[in-house]
């Protein structure tokens, strides 16, 4: 289980926020939003992305916020907090683009590491997969806030939803 490298969710940040204003954009467009490190990091972004689930595209052309995204983009301001809180709150098995399985964080191994990054295991409602929230500078109080308002808003985004109360 690795976490996500800093400076890439930064960049995955920029481009999440840009289709947060935009909902889409031409992906040549998009391009001209942040300053790559090379074209080539731009593209594994994208592929970052859309593995996440957060992304998608037509045809290659236009980049668009996926169900996933725009419940990510409804939470509020996109910082690397709610990117790291998206890109594990769903159960990569179990959800699809129509259905959202939410991983139920177990508030009682919630700790904060000595580099500040609050840590929670998690488990699947349904297949019960196992996994871990990270989450750089968030207290536990913050992240169960954030749990719940997330909740609250994810039928806006999905005909089905399937979670537990944290």
């Amino acid at each position: 289980m690795s976490m996500l490298n800093d400076s890439f969710e930064r960049e995955d940040v920029a481009i999440l926020s840009i289709l947060q204003r935009n909902k889409e954009i031409p992906k040549d467009a998009l391009k001209h939003y942040v300053q790559w490190r090379s074209q080539s990091s731009f593209y594994k972004r994208l592929r970052e992305l859309k593995k996440h689930r957060l992304v998608d595209e037509t045809e290659g052309k236009t980049v668009y916020l996926t169900n996933f995204g725009s419940w990510l983009s409804e939470l509020g301001t996109i910082s690397l907090q709610t990117y790291e809180f998206a890109v594990k709150a769903f159960c990569r098995k179990c959800s699809t683009n129509r259905k959202a399985v939410i991983m139920k964080p177990l508030i009682e191994t919630a700790h904060i590491s000595e580099k500040e990054i609050l840590n929670i295991e998690s488990t699947c409602p349904l297949c019960k997969t196992k996994d871990f929230y990270f989450i750089h500078s968030m207290s536990i109080d913050n992240f169960t806030e954030m749990y719940r308002r997330g909740m609250k808003i994810l039928e806006r985004h999905f005909a089905e939803t399937i979670f537990k109360n944290a």
